[in-house]
């Protein structure tokens, strides 16, 4: 099968496992004994470690395909994390906001030696996945009409809600509302929903086409009315929110499309993944810079930072855990209190109703909204987010940044497997919500995609008929 991983001997993960393991316990050696300052050297050490982790992963994953969750999220990763401290460490540029250089100076050996532990863990979790051959399920599907009724539904309804503020971009230059959304009120609610529907309309066409047609003697193999809408409402939903410079809606499903295209129809080579990862992060600044208001110059970062300008606004998540770490250094870890916001996000009005009762303020439960009012203040008009590293940090420290990376690492493990098809409609689905998510889990909360999973579930059973073929 195109794209399909070669299976490894025993032997062969336990070579690639050996290296893993004398990286992780060198990396944990060599951690510093304090959180604040830079050092130079310790800093290019762990850099260093971490890219011959991330070689070895590649070396032992080679595959036609390159365009895969793993290889998106190690690409991501590293930039995240560290991108920006390598450059301050070996050059003169730094962020152009005071305080994201101050914190990177302060901060930013510890930060990337934490990230070097985290991605080595997640590696070996990758590693340590036992990699069976699915016993093939081929789903019969049906419902294509429920499911464009609703996604049109869901996009007027949407526009409708949303309003002239998300259009002109403003809520992008002025910000002042629940600093993890761009929309409130009832668009806020159908904001994920679009984005679920969106998913769950490229996974149906996507399954029916190309894993469901030609595995079902007498299944028709061309798209019909339904199926040509689905085209069509996603190329709008795509429109709309480009309209408003959302790239983050575009992004998922451009990527989500990649993915189920690279795993199925044809894989996508190293030199084709390169160039659309390039692409990608220069056409997605341009939209950072235009919805943000800036009529001087189109590229100024650019101008700014050469070509290494195309991925600083991803980079600049680092300032996230260099916070983090002086927000524990100062009051602790929070042994999961903030991923409360994530985990009641599941169910509508939980958060809000749970806030009531408790008399918790939302950055109480919220990784990315109490770096933001740590750094920003209370009364802050935008938001710094999260990242994969902050979040497991700030709730469970080291020993969670080693047991939850590898854990994580063995679920991206399993949704590749998934994302081929050969385990019926529901996981295709869950790998490629997933997958499409997988380019900003760096940059997020680690349960950032359990609310669209979930969600998206729920509008499977109830729009799409599932008949087991065989």
């Amino acid at each position: 099968m195109k794209g399909q991983r070669s299976k490894s001997p025993g032997m062969g993960k336990i070579v690639s496992l050996l290296p893993l393991f004398f990286l992780l316990v060198v990396s944990l050696a060599t951690l510093p004994t304090q959180s604040y300052g830079m050092n130079v050297g310790k800093l290019l050490f762990m850099s260093s470690i971490a890219l011959a982790a991330i070689t070895i992963h590649i070396i032992f994953n080679m595959e036609k395909n390159w365009l895969r969750i793993d290889t998106v999220f190690l690409l991501s990763f590293f930039i995240v994390n560290f991108q920006w401290p390598l450059m301050y460490a070996l050059t003169d540029l730094v962020p152009t906001r005071r305080y994201q250089a101050y914190s990177i100076e302060q901060f930013g050996t510890f930060a990337a030696s934490l990230s070097a532990v985290s991605i080595i863990c997640w590696i070996i979790g990758y590693a340590l996945w036992p990699k069976k051959e699915s016993l093939k399920r081929v789903d019969d599907l049906g419902g294509a009409s429920k499911v464009s009724a609703a996604f049109l539904v869901a996009i007027v309804s949407f526009i409708f809600f949303a309003g002239e503020s998300f259009f002109n971009r403003s809520v992008y230059q002025n910000r002042n509302f629940d600093l993890t959304q761009v929309v409130s009120g009832v668009a806020g609610y159908l904001y994920p929903l679009v984005q679920i529907i969106s998913v769950m309309s490229l996974s149906y066409l996507f399954y029916n086409r190309y894993i469901s047609a030609p595995n079902i003697p007498g299944k028709q193999k061309s798209f019909d009315i339904y199926d040509i809408s689905l085209i069509g409402l996603i190329a709008l939903y795509c429109a709309v929110f480009l309209v408003a410079g959302d790239r983050g809606q575009v992004a998922l499903v451009l990527l989500a499309a990649g993915l189920a295209f690279s795993s199925k129809v044809r894989p996508i080579r190293a030199s084709e993944f390169i160039l659309l990862a390039a692409v990608g992060f220069f056409i997605f600044s341009i939209i950072a810079v235009w919805r943000g208001g800036n009529s001087d110059s189109a590229t100024p970062f650019i101008e700014d930072y050469g070509y290494l300008g195309i991925s600083t606004n991803l980079a600049q998540s680092i300032v996230t855990l260099t916070q983090s770490i002086s927000i524990t250094d100062a009051q602790g870890f929070f042994w999961g209190k903030l991923w409360l916001s994530q985990i009641l996000g599941i169910v509508p009005f939980a958060q809000g109703a749970f806030l009531s009762v408790t008399d918790l303020s939302l950055y109480e439960i919220s990784s990315s909204n109490y770096i933001t009012m740590f750094t920003l203040g209370e009364n802050a008009s935008t938001g710094l987010g999260t990242s994969f590293v902050a979040d497991i940090y700030l709730n469970f420290g080291l020993i969670g940044v080693i047991f939850i990376s590898a854990i994580y690492g063995s679920i991206c493990s399993i949704m590749i497997n998934w994302i081929r098809g050969n385990d019926g409609f529901y996981r295709y689905f869950i790998a490629i919500t997933f997958g499409c998510l997988i380019l900003y889990a760096p940059r997020s909360s680690i349960l950032f995609s359990l609310k669209p999973i979930v969600w998206g579930i729920a509008l499977v059973f109830s729009l799409i008929r599932v008949r087991k073929f065989r």
